[in-house]
């Protein structure tokens, strides 16, 4: 994995050149992609994510944009503290961290952040698709989840935790299983390592289970599985 830094006058590209050749900044909009018919399909509970077929193989391209009511007013644009201090970058710079650690995350491929203005900014994220894969969502809506894969989410959720590594947004839609039962984690916006504490631990645990419950809602929660998920997690656990 090498970083390249591309400048221009309002845009910083940072990618990785041992995957993919230089991007350019028009590369990380989804229109570029779809007048090329190079847009897979698009991910459900994905927000601006799209799955392209680009030189480097099938990838993700998120944009980011704003969700609750700030979205009605602004949905793209951030305020501009620096590129590099951008969500964006740290995003793929975290990944980086993590891919580099062997931890099941997506490989980040490129990163864009772009000046609107003085004082706002743009940003796309990409990273190499994760072939094979669905939610912990969509698996337990099929009911195709099985006692190992769900010992195999706890591990890995400690795995996580216990190297001091926080999920902002820890739900069942970013956890992926693929098919040979290997479970990863996506989307690291806003997300960073941190002292180890069974405090935000178990918090993050907790918003895991919330979003389980929004989705199986009464009845419907799979609760044999996640008492599975928490005793694998649990177990040999070296918390502070």
């Amino acid at each position: 994995m090498k970083s390249t830094l591309i400048s221009f006058d309002n845009a910083r590209i940072l990618y990785d050149a041992t995957a993919m050749a230089a991007p350019e900044t028009i590369q990380f909009e989804p229109a570029f992609w779809e007048n090329r018919d190079a847009v897979v399909h698009r991910p459900s509970g994905r927000g601006g994510a799209v799955v392209i077929r680009c030189p480097a193989g099938e990838a993700v391209l998120k944009r980011y944009y704003r969700g609750g009511m700030m979205a009605k007013v602004n949905r793209a644009l951030y305020l501009f503290t620096g590129y590099e201090n951008s969500r964006a970058f740290r995003e793929f710079r975290l990944l980086q961290t993590l891919h580099k650690k062997s931890l099941p995350v997506p490989e980040p491929l490129a990163v864009l952040c772009e000046k609107s203005g003085s004082v706002f900014a743009r940003m796309a994220l990409m990273t190499r698709m994760l072939p094979d894969t669905e939610t912990l969502a969509e698996k337990e809506k099929l009911k195709s989840l099985s006692k190992e894969s769900w010992q195999s989410i706890g591990k890995t959720l400690k795995k996580f935790h216990t190297r001091g590594v926080f999920h902002a947004d820890l739900n069942a839609n970013n956890i992926l299983l693929n098919t040979a039962g290997r479970v990863f984690l996506i989307d690291f916006d806003k997300c960073h390592i941190k002292q180890p504490n069974t405090s935000w631990q178990n918090k993050n645990i907790q918003r895991l289970k919330r979003s389980l419950e929004k989705i199986f809602p009464g009845e419907l929660f799979p609760q044999k599985g996640w008492d599975i998920l928490i005793k694998a997690y649990e177990k040999d656990f070296q918390g502070k």
